[in-house]
């Protein structure tokens, strides 16, 4: 499975809005179906401030979003500490 490189971009920059800075996407699998009975590719991604991670799914069951996320959906906690550390050492 190859990354889609624009839902990459897009979930780098949605993470980043959040306050995130996502490490490289590594594949990993997914399980699917409730309960889980299969698994699929996926790629994901962690902040790495505060390990909160992100997802890009190009193959998600309808109605699914494509991409998704702990760092996503809330602030990063870790980045406000790094830039406290950041000033400190100035």
């Amino acid at each position: 499975m190859a990354g889609n490189p624009k839902l990459i971009r897009e979930t780098r920059n949605l993470a980043a809005a959040r306050g995130h800075k996502l490490g490289d996407f590594l594949l990993t699998r997914i399980q699917t179906g409730s309960p889980p009975i299969a698994t699929r590719g996926c790629m994901v991604a962690l902040c790495e401030y505060c390990g909160a991670s992100a997802a890009v799914d190009t193959a998600p069951p309808p109605g699914v979003s494509e991409i998704w996320g702990e760092a996503l959906e809330r602030d990063c906690p870790g980045k406000v500490l790094a830039d406290h550390q950041e000033e400190k050492e100035s």
